[in-house]
């Protein structure tokens, strides 16, 4: 049986592959089994860095899986790198492709969480710094 979460994949896209993995595991954690969660981190040689190939094709390995995607990243140049594999897509999956923009785990691990909740894309495209609030520990959506 697949759960509501299995409509919509999450994509991370970091310039540190031990920090996107970390984030995978917390994000897992908050939207459980149902949720699936692709990593596009770091360069071919293991260092610090970005690859708009890595991005292009994990964002077709999560479109083939799943209805949806919601891309996420740590830096500028991962947002860059994200949106250059984004133009390299043919329209169809393109359409299929939320950008959010949420702040580093906070963002990724809420975006888990609300997955698990409704498993739609629509209120994961309101996640956005506008619409949020931090207070102490927990993490609120408008």
């Amino acid at each position: 049986m697949q759960t509501a979460a299995g409509n919509v994949a999450l994509v991370i896209v970091s310039h540190s592959r031990a920090l996107a993995e970390g984030v995978r595991e917390l994000a897992a954690r908050m939207g459980g089994p149902g949720v699936a969660i692709y990593v596009a981190a770091g360069t071919p040689d293991g260092g610090l860095g970005t690859d708009t190939e890595e991005v292009r094709q994990t964002l077709l390995q999560a479109l083939e899986a799943r209805e949806a995607a919601v891309l996420l990243f740590d830096l500028g140049s991962a947002y860059l790198s994200s949106t250059a594999a984004l133009e390299l897509l043919d329209e169809p999956f393109r359409e299929r492709v939320v950008i959010a923009d949420a702040p580093l785990v906070c963002g990724w691990c809420g975006c888990g969480g609300g997955l698990r909740i409704s498993g739609r894309r629509k209120p994961v495209k309101k996640l956005k710094r506008t619409e949020q609030l931090v207070r102490g520990d927990r993490f609120l959506f408008r």
